[in-house]
């Protein structure tokens, strides 16, 4: 398969089958830092990186980066969402309380 070299969105949906289907971590990371490169300014992009780095068990980055996600697109639920599940999985129960309010 063949990706369009400068489309951010396919490196960062690219990044999310290798961590998801394939298993491949190191792989779609690598997808998700090109992805990352191409379009810092995607929330979308910035949202699946953050996922990615989230099952790899960075709970900090993945709290910063869905927080970047929030600053760059803040009417997208499901990015509060996921910061509030982030922040649970690291005791931080007000801050993910006031997220998930946000995400409703």
């Amino acid at each position: 398969m063949t990706l369009e070299p400068d489309l951010a969105e396919a490196h960062a949906q690219m990044g999310w089958i290798q961590a998801n289907a394939d298993w491949n971590w190191a792989a779609a990371e690598a997808s998700l830092r090109r992805a990352l490169e191409l379009a810092p300014g995607n929330a979308r992009v910035v949202n699946l990186a953050a996922t990615v780095v989230s099952n790899r068990g960075r709970l900090e980055k993945a709290i910063a980066l869905y927080g970047q996600a929030i600053a760059q697109d803040p009417l997208r639920p499901g990015c509060y969402s996921n910061l509030g599940a982030e922040l649970c999985a690291a005791g931080r129960f007000k801050e993910a309380e006031a997220a998930y309010r946000k995400a409703l």
